[in-house]
């Protein structure tokens, strides 16, 4: 889950839904901050009456725990400066057993103390916002796998050391939130890829399927994908690939861009459109560079590769080569949109499912058999 800082949040059932921390209890997640601003990863609390609890990433990448005693003073846990890695996935813990209480971060305990009393739960938790009645303090980064267990540590205080999870976390005995991603319709499969944006309606759909038992939709042309890279594609090799199912792609009016990695409009990394005769280009080495005379029909699934080659770049529909020339363009984009990100006249309509981006390898030299089952990494 992405978070950009200023205003998302996400709400977990009602604002009456809180979870009083009486007991033992863990508080847990992994966290990947982009920012070092105050921002709540989960949050029941309220200043308004005062009380609940909160699980924060402070400034300068500090963990605060804040515990209000019910009829007491606030609590506030800090570990030790700098001690969450930024730009890089960090897995935390808050826990209790009795009244041992400690905070962990990547399997090292960073804080440990005495901790009684019940902080009553106030406002409905939620992820990213210290509570669903008290929206403020956004996390600026990425959110995993974050649960509350209340009624059991899962942990054990006492140890200066923890074993961190090697796979997602789970709905173990007393979990009472888990959020783990698991049932998203649109994934990254790779685990490389930083953010996943959905603009406009796009969703999941299983309307029309390819291989998989869904595909993303984009039923309007307000509807793109956004995909941060995690690197550039530079000027090595590359591959491309996706199956696209167009239903507005041959109205002789507008060019479609099927694929675009531009910043903001420039004309030196990948843009691939269709023209309104339905040939195909390709920039930035337009006009001498593209797909040939390649004109697409309407419901109809297509296997679209573009592979690039010791300098060599060549476009296949279907595994039949359609267009090739020389290109040796640095790509130093790491943005990549399925259809059209800043004109949306010039984007289509339907649906894709699979694709799979390769940096260093270009699967497709020739022309070849289209793929017959879902694509692996």
């Amino acid at each position: 889950m992405y978070f950009d800082g200023t205003g998302d949040y996400l709400s977990i059932g009602t604002s009456s839904t809180n979870e009083t921390l009486s007991g033992d209890f863990c508080i847990e997640a992994w966290i990947y901050p982009t920012g070092t601003n105050d921002g709540t990863i989960i949050g029941n609390y309220l200043s308004s009456p005062n009380r609940g609890w909160s699980f924060r990433s402070f400034t300068s990448n500090n963990l605060y725990m804040y515990f209000q005693i019910d009829g007491g003073s606030q609590i506030v846990y800090q570990t030790a400066t700098n001690s969450v890695n930024p730009n890089s996935w960090n897995h935390v813990v808050w826990c209790r057993s009795g009244t041992d209480t400690s905070v962990f971060i990547n399997g090292s305990r960073s804080d440990n103390r005495t901790l009684s009393g019940t902080a009553t739960g106030a406002g409905g938790v939620a992820i990213s916002a210290l509570s669903q009645g008290f929206v403020g303090y956004h996390f600026n980064g990425h959110i995993s796998n974050a649960r509350v267990v209340n009624g059991s540590s899962v942990y054990d205080p006492s140890q200066t050391t923890l074993t961190i999870p090697t796979a997602p976390l789970t709905a173990i005995t007393n979990t009472k939130l888990l959020l783990s991603g698991t049932n998203a319709g649109i994934i990254d499969k790779s685990q490389s890829v930083k953010t996943v944006t959905l603009n406009g309606s796009a969703n999941s759909s299983t309307t029309q399927t390819k291989y998989l038992t869904s595909s993303m939709s984009f039923a309007s042309q307000t509807d793109f994908l956004k995909v941060d890279l995690p690197s550039t594609l530079g000027t090595g090799d590359f591959t491309i690939e996706w199956w696209a199912y167009f239903t507005n792609i041959n109205d002789g009016v507008n060019y479609r861009a099927i694929l675009d990695m531009r910043h903001s409009g420039d004309t030196t990394n990948l843009w691939l459109q269709q023209s309104p005769d339905g040939s195909w280009l390709y920039y930035p080495n337009y006009p001498t560079t593209g797909f040939t005379s390649s004109t697409f029909s309407n419901n109809t699934w297509y296997h679209i590769a573009i592979a690039r080659e010791n300098g060599t770049i060549r476009f296949f529909v279907d595994g039949g080569l359609t267009g090739s020339g020389s290109d040796t363009f640095d790509y130093d984009s790491v943005y990549l949109s399925l259809n059209h990100y800043t004109t949306s006249s010039r984007r289509w309509t339907g649906y894709a499912s699979d694709l799979r981006v390769t940096k260093g390898l270009a699967r497709y030299t020739s022309s070849f058999t289209a793929p017959t089952a879902a694509l692996q990494g």
